[in-house]
């Protein structure tokens, strides 16, 4: 080839590719001007509003509501409300932020603040109930405070997979459940807290599989007496956790009737009395096993707890079942009026590294009828698997096995009760 010709090509090839270019980066540029383009965003100024579609949704005002209806209804999939840290005032009836509609919800998400700064706190006030959520898949809220609703804070039913954080239920005076989960499963609440001396529990689980309590705290800083009911309740629930949580105040800190529907685990987590609570348990776990599934490999697990003040530490009854097989261990009960540990029909159990002492203060027996371990029908057929490394202190009774057997085996220690020990080893 001619080198002219050669260079004339080569020519109008630079002139192809630039072009080329040109052309590509005007594409570029138009593409990453749609992507950067604004999404529309649906405003909310009113109560009685219902978002029937996908989309982003803003309250851009604090309302108030004037019925008993749903002051702001999500009623489509892939709905996300940045309530930018309004205030939603409700009549004491209505309900101020639902999430329903025939059939299941996907995706819808509640936040408090704004898309640039979503952990500002919205508050949700005097509604009836403050946030409902019915039928959905992977719902979220977070960052509310929801003050002194009248029937309950936050009401998930037949959620699967919901996520609710930071949420923030000071009920006052109302007796109404803080946040209530029914009839799902997979579900966490975490870095929440209701506080309540009321009569209703401040976290309730009812029929739920699976779900997660982790960080929360129920207590009660309104009066000195204490509330009237308990702090976390699991009811009919199967393997829900309870992890690295607080109750304070409560008549029951933690109060689990499982009732042979299924396991728990509580992991962490600290409970403090009120003086004032008679029959009142730090932690209470009934009949938590499968009693329709004995080979289940799922087994109650209640490790490195704490409870102080009440009058029984922990309260374990499993009813006689077959193959309970719970596991306590390295837990801590504290200046009880009665037990630091009941266990009745421990069936199979593992019970080690457990600590009761009466009178951690004073280091001494102080009066009153009071036992750190007090074990009921353990026998033949009932009996532990492990019952090791325990210790008790400053009990009228150290350790007490009703029944004819002696139960027990090497490291259970118990010092400065006025009886160390009956039918039960101890090595120290």
């Amino acid at each position: 080839m001619h080198s002219r010709t050669k260079r004339l090509l080569t020519g109008a090839m630079l002139m192809l590719l630039a072009i080329a270019a040109a052309t590509g980066l005007g594409a570029s540029k138009a593409a990453a001007a749609s992507q950067h383009r604004a999404v529309s965003v649906h405003k909310i100024t009113a109560c009685g509003y219902v978002a029937h579609a996908a989309g982003m949704y803003e309250l851009t005002s604090n309302v108030t509501d004037a019925g008993s209806g749903v002051c702001i209804e999500l009623s489509a999939n892939d709905i996300t409300l940045n309530l930018d840290g309004h205030t939603i005032t409700g009549t004491g009836t209505d309900t101020c932020i639902g999430v329903q509609a025939p059939g299941t919800l996907v995706n819808d998400s509640i936040v408090g603040g704004t898309k640039k700064k979503p952990t500002m706190t919205a508050t949700l006030t005097g509604c009836g109930l403050g946030v409902v959520s019915v039928g959905t898949s992977g719902m979220s809220a977070s960052h509310l405070k929801i003050v002194a609703p009248a029937t309950v804070g936050v009401d998930a039913q037949y959620a699967g997979g919901a996520n609710l954080n930071n949420i923030n239920v000071p009920l006052q005076s109302n007796s109404a459940p803080g946040i209530l989960l029914q009839s799902g499963a997979d579900n966490i609440v975490t870095k929440s807290m209701v506080d309540n001396n009321g009569t209703a529990a401040s976290f309730l689980a009812i029929s739920e599989t699976g779900d997660m309590f982790t960080y929360d705290t129920a207590n009660d800083t309104y009066s000195s007496s204490g509330n009237t009911t308990d702090g976390f309740i699991d009811v009919s629930g199967a393997r829900n956790t309870w992890s690295h949580d607080t109750a304070k105040g409560n008549l029951d800190g933690f109060y689990f009737v499982e009732s042979g529907t299924g396991t728990v685990t509580a992991t962490y987590d600290t409970a403090t009395g009120s003086s004032a609570n008679a029959n009142s348990h730090g932690f209470f776990v009934l009949a938590a096993f499968a009693i329709d599934n004995p080979a289940s490999p799922f087994h109650t697990l209640i490790s490195h707890n704490t409870a102080t003040g009440f009058q029984s530490g922990f309260y374990d009854e499993s009813g006689g079942a077959s193959a309970a097989s719970e596991k306590w261990t390295n837990n801590t009960a504290h200046g009880y009026s009665e037990y630091g540990f009941f266990v009745d029909y421990a069936t199979d159990d593992t019970m080690t590294g457990n600590v009761a002492d009466a009178n951690p203060a004073g280091k001494k027996y102080a009066g009153g009828t009071t036992y750190g371990f007090f074990v009921n029908n353990v026998g033949p057929g009932f009996a532990f698997r492990t019952f090791a490394d325990n210790q008790a202190y400053d009990s009228q009774y150290g350790f007490v096995s009703t029944t004819g057997v002696v139960i027990g085996g090497k490291g259970n220690v118990a010092k400065r009760n006025e009886f160390n020990t009956y039918r039960v080893e101890i090595t120290g």
